[in-house]
């Protein structure tokens, strides 16, 4: 018990583990294995300087900079995760483009989408931004309603 304590003691105001320490310490492995396999030493001391690196980053107090390495990690992961969600979006037509993707990708000809419930039966309704004040008729139960895109 002891020793248990003092390990948290230790520990207490450090980053610890998260999921970028992961990808290191599972990438370190997959590259030392590699290195040893096809006899490379510089391969093998790359995987070894990126376990030590997960390490520091585990122990590290500077909780500020590990969190924004964390955070670029998984902006990155999940762009490659949502990859070809979106671009099976962007196809079809439906993906709803943010002001700023607008004006970094110049996305002309795309549609910018408003989303509206009906007031009667609570259905989201999708109407093209932009147009000004219309009357949106809902899908589902036909009721009328006024918005503004």
């Amino acid at each position: 018990m002891n020793l248990l304590y003092r390990w948290a003691n230790f520990m207490r105001g450090r980053r610890g583990w998260d999921q970028f320490n992961f990808f290191l310490l599972i990438a370190s492995f997959v590259i030392e294995i590699m290195g040893r396999i096809f006899g490379q030493r510089y391969i093998y001391l790359f995987g070894v300087a990126l376990f030590f690196y997960s390490v520091y980053r585990a122990l590290s107090r500077n909780i500020a900079a590990r969190e924004a390495e964390n955070q670029k990690y998984l902006q990155i992961t999940n762009r490659i995760k949502n990859w070809r969600y979106f671009r099976q979006q962007k196809k079809q037509g439906t993906y709803t483009y943010t002001q700023s993707e607008q004006n970094r990708n110049g996305a002309y000809g795309s549609t910018v989408y408003a989303y509206y419930y009906c007031p009667s039966c609570k259905q989201q309704v999708r109407i093209p931004a932009g147009k000004g004040r219309v009357t949106v008729t809902c899908p589902r139960c036909g009721e009328k309603f006024p918005a503004s895109s």
